[in-house]
């Protein structure tokens, strides 16, 4: 988050979480660099291509294909897909298989930002 930030980067949180749970997460981890979050409101907001990432980014007042969307869940990763969004896969567990995407990372730092920021 600190190199996206050091980008001039717009961040968004969107979240298949209740709202109290992404609250609470982020006042735990001290998100600065956030510069709001979306929570789930219906379970199923999140993966239609019309739900809450392309809400996100029009929040962020940029179109689907000019965002990043760094994922940890296969669902969420389909979403970003479906949005036309950069989809990086981030699975924080080995047994977790995602089927389409862009790039699959064992650390989000190891990709070449400048590279894919351009």
């Amino acid at each position: 988050m600190e190199a996206f930030a050091a980008r001039g980067l717009a961040q968004a949180c969107v979240s298949n979480g209740g709202r109290m749970i992404v609250d609470a997460n982020m006042r735990a981890m001290s998100i600065p660099h956030f510069r709001f979050s979306i929570a789930r409101e219906g379970r199923r907001q999140r993966q239609a291509p019309s739900g809450a990432l392309p809400a996100g980014a029009k929040m962020l007042g940029l179109p689907p294909e000019a965002c990043a969307v760094i994922e940890d869940s296969p669902t969420g990763a389909r979403s970003a897909k479906a949005a036309g969004m950069l989809t990086i896969a981030w699975p924080q567990h080995p047994a977790v298989v995602f089927d389409t995407v862009d790039h699959l990372v064992e650390d989000p730092a190891a990709l070449d930002w400048d590279a894919l920021c351009g």
